[in-house]
């Protein structure tokens, strides 16, 4: 029994159970799992194994949250499988998105098929040791935290009629009939005027006055009302009054024009804009300090929305549950060690020309469902099934595994499976499968293995004055005599040094 806590909040426990074939418990007895027990958190956990048709056939898993101080529900994700002999995960189940409070548990059913597992004991239970693993992943919640401020504002709308208008000469002034006083002690004067060279061309004007002289925002709009009350004709200016700590106060400093609009207009359309020669403006007015008034925080916790018991790539898990289960199968792959894997013709024949070939053509592995594979090991078969099932390569932690995985899909023309190890390879080649790497890439004209080995530059002269390399130099000759002369030239190098030496 051991546990693992991984930094993305997952928990990996496995449990090895041996002899487990003659651990007699009745249909609805258990098997229970000593506590796992996560140091990091606290939390304890256990798995229990139940016997649903046979007594000594165990078919259902629960795993169970123990209680703790920490009582809380928790939002998780998790999987159950078997681990195999060479590290494979088989006959894998997925629950997601679950609430899991104390005390309570998740049942996987249908954990394995006891047939399959009778025909290859070693392979899935070796020297009677079955090792099941579970992987429980809390999904944390994303907090979401709303901070609002306000930043303090008044507004207010003030009518300003100017009768006789028409009469208005340059220089005139008028002051709006009254003084604002906002916010404290902040002041202003508003006055209008009409200014210009002449009559013909003159324009209003609205000067605004800050007569407190302290640091504030003004925005300012001013419209003409038509015969229908509506406005138009409308200017709007924003302006910042900043305090002068400096100088003296000086109203002529705190003053800000915003010229309106032309007498012109106005007169010209005096049938809609001046009834009874009364010019009827509207005016808009929002000061503010700039400081803000008050603050306010809302916090929202919101979880991943993962679909239930649906896994994101949902064909592709079906597909591995489809190939685990050897359901429908209608041919056996049968090894030189009596191993056998048995698979659906019409999936191999989708995804391989050679697979197709040799199903619509061979007539006697089209009669007898059985093809005798002499030249391919276990683990690779079953690595390059899977793949052609799911498409996923299944983690590979060897040279020796991807060389030998790489022949293989050539050899079925399974090129995406090809091409994926053929990357593998080339990533980081240790010194003891250059050799390997180098007949690949002669052999099959690999010209992304070619590239990898001319970028070898650290350990040259080990790899050619090795043993290997004499053996392999004379058992096949490397058509790449690029990439051969550069590790032959780091030998013959040493050798003159040491001559010399």
């Amino acid at each position: 029994m051991s546990i693992a806590k991984l930094e993305d909040g997952s928990r990996i426990f496995f449990w090895k159970i041996t002899n487990l074939s003659f651990c007699g418990r009745k249909p609805s007895e258990c098997l229970e799992s000593p506590r796992f027990r996560a140091v990091t958190d606290s939390s304890s956990w256990k798995l229990k194994l139940f016997s649903t048709t046979t007594v000594f056939e165990f078919n259902r898993c629960d795993l169970c949250r123990i209680g703790t101080s920490d009582s809380k529900e928790l939002l998780l994700s998790s999987n159950l499988s078997i681990v195999c002999a060479d590290g494979t995960l088989a006959f894998f189940q997925a629950k997601l998105n679950r609430t899991l409070s104390v005390n309570s548990n998740l049942s996987f059913e249908s954990i394995y098929d006891g047939k399959i597992v009778s025909e290859n004991k070693e392979y899935f239970m070796p020297n009677g040791e079955l090792t099941l693993r579970c992987c429980v992943t809390e999904i944390q919640p994303v907090v979401i935290t709303t901070i609002n401020t306000h930043i303090a504002i008044e507004r207010f709308v003030k009518p300003w009629n100017i009768y006789d208008f028409s009469k208005c000469i340059l220089g005139f002034r008028m002051s709006l009939p009254m003084t604002v006083c906002i916010l404290g002690n902040r002041k202003f004067w508003i006055a209008f005027y009409l200014k210009g060279n002449d009559l013909g061309s003159s324009y209003m004007e609205v000067n605004i006055f800050n007569i407190s002289y302290n640091s504030v925002v003004f925005d300012c709009k001013i419209s003409a009302l038509n015969i229908e009350g509506s406005a138009r004709h409308s200017k709007q200016i924003k302006h910042h009054f900043e305090k002068d700590v400096n100088n003296p106060p000086n109203l002529l400093n705190n003053v800000f024009k915003m010229p309106l609009m032309y007498r012109r207009d106005l007169i010209g359309n005096k049938d809609t804009y001046l009834i009874n020669d009364v010019l009827a403006l509207q005016c808009e007015f929002i000061v503010s300090t700039g400081n803000p008034e008050s603050s306010s925080s809302e916090i929202q916790t919101v979880y991943a929305k993962v679909e239930k018991d649906k896994p994101i790539n949902s064909l592709g898990n079906d597909m591995q549950l489809l190939f685990n289960g050897q359901k429908y199968c209608d041919v056996t792959f049968k090894l030189a060690d009596g191993k056998c894997i048995k698979v659906i013709k019409a999936i191999l024949s989708a995804r391989s020309a050679v697979f197709n070939a040799m199903f619509e053509n061979n007539m006697s592995e089209k009669s007898s469902g059985v093809v005798e594979v002499s030249d391919v090991d276990y683990d690779t078969l079953r690595r390059l099934l899977f793949f052609i099932y799911t498409d996923t390569l299944e983690d590979i932690y060897d040279h020796a595994t991807a060389v030998k995985l790489y022949i293989a899909a050539d050899k079925y023309q399974i090129l995406s499976l090809k091409d994926q190890c053929s990357k593998y390879l080339a990533t980081k080649i240790p010194s003891e499968s250059i050799c390997d790497v180098m007949y690949l890439a002669s052999k099959y004209g690999d010209q992304n293995l070619k590239n990898a080995i001319l970028k070898i530059g650290k350990h040259p002269i080990n790899v050619v004055n090795s043993c290997r390399w004499d053996n392999w130099w004379k058992r096949f000759s490397f058509t790449d005599t690029q990439s051969v002369n550069s590790m032959s030239k780091s030998k013959v190098t040493e050798t003159s040094n040491k001559k010399s030496s």
